[in-house]
């Protein structure tokens, strides 16, 4: 289960790392320019710290890590989808909602990969559960910034074809891939379960 988490969250934090860091690069050859950009990169943040926080108190109230995790991988694969369909001239308005739409969703990604991550694996530390997830996503990271910045560098300016250049392509791709690969995770909840245990035995005493 940590294998296909590894997987699964390695992709996606590639993916929108590297849409983080394109984000100019990915619009301009629809005539978007760097404030446009700005707007865009503005939309995202601001989105994603509601839900990061709409995500923590879910699972704080809740505690369902794996089911949580499964629906912000799949509307961020689909928004991941939208966003390049909509990637097109004088359309500043949508891909601005988009973009939004999209930090709300896979901005809490991390943090509860990494509490799934823990919770999986428990006993084993912390630290190197976060650090496995957080090195498979850097290096799928830069992987993939070189080479959608390479394929964006030598795509055509806007036109019918658009959404069939094979930056769009990779990109929609891999967070197929991702999620796919999330959609079998079913990890254990050792953590949580120890606490339980140990909460009861301690009012038993």
């Amino acid at each position: 289960n940590f294998m296909i988490l590894t997987l699964g969250y390695g992709l996606s934090l590639g993916i929108f790392n590297a849409l983080a860091t394109l984000i100019n690069q990915i619009t301009r050859p629809a005539g978007y320019d760097d404030n446009d950009a700005s707007l865009f990169g503005a939309s995202w943040i601001l989105s994603g710290m509601v839900g990061a926080a709409v995500a923590g108190m879910v699972l704080d109230k809740y505690h369902k890590y794996n089911e949580t995790l499964k629906v912000c991988f799949l509307f961020g694969t689909l928004l991941t989808v939208i966003l390049t369909l909509e990637i097109r001239p004088n359309n500043t308005i949508v891909l601005a909602l988009c973009w939004g739409i999209l930090g709300f969703f896979v901005t809490p990604i991390t943090v509860i990969a990494f509490s799934c991550g823990v919770e999986c694996m428990y006993p084993v530390e912390e630290e190197i559960t976060t650090g496995i997830l957080m090195s498979s996503g850097q290096i799928v990271g830069i992987v993939l910034t070189l080479l959608l910045g390479w394929l964006i560098d030598n795509q055509n300016q806007y036109g019918e074809s658009y959404i069939f250049e094979p930056s769009y392509l990779v990109l929609d791709s891999a967070s197929v891939l991702a999620n796919v690969f999330i959609m079998f995770y079913h990890g254990l909840y050792k953590r949580f379960e120890s606490d339980c245990e140990l909460y009861s035995s301690l009012l038993e005493s």
